[in-house]
């Protein structure tokens, strides 16, 4: 999944695209202190690692590129998100990340919400819980968009740009 994320990233500055980079860090996130019911608590070994919010080293970061700090599971809830995409002409994007039935598909529903075209790269996106992954590509992404795999979309990409 790493590999093939990197792949796109690649891809997309070889062509010129914009690339946008979600960092996730819910701390402070409403969601997590409105809950009083004590079945939504997160257990202990649920909560979110020292490095959760952390960057793979594998994915960088250019001048040009546009990074958004998500609290949510949408990157456009309460971002400059849309507003930066529109301002650059974009109307399609190509989705990957972690954690398919959670992240992505939350900003993948928001963004077909927004009117944009969406390509949800399959093998460049996980989810810690399989089943869930399998209902986001079986059963909503393809109410949102295309699916392809990395490859698929390079050629694309490649075939459009150069």
């Amino acid at each position: 999944m790493v590999r093939n994320a990197e792949r796109l990233q690649k891809a997309f500055r070889q062509t010129g695209q914009t690339i946008v980079i979600v960092h996730v860090d819910p701390t402070g996130a409403l969601f997590t202190r409105i809950r009083t019911e004590a079945s939504q608590k997160k257990p202990a070994k649920d909560a979110p690692s020292a490095h959760f919010t952390e960057l793979l080293p594998e994915i960088t970061i250019r001048e040009n590129d546009i990074l958004i700090t998500k609290h949510v599971w949408n990157a456009f809830f309460e971002t400059n998100l849309h507003r930066q995409l529109r301002q650059k002409g974009i109307t399609q994007l190509i989705l990957s990340g972690v954690s398919t039935s959670i992240g992505v598909e939350g900003t993948a529903r928001a963004a077909a919400e927004l009117g944009y075209n969406l390509i949800f790269a399959t093998d460049a996106m996980t989810d810690t819980i399989p089943e869930s992954q399998t209902n986001s590509l079986i059963h909503i992404f393809p109410r949102l968009g295309e699916l392809g795999a990395t490859e698929h979309i390079i050629r694309l990409i490649e075939d459009t740009f150069f």
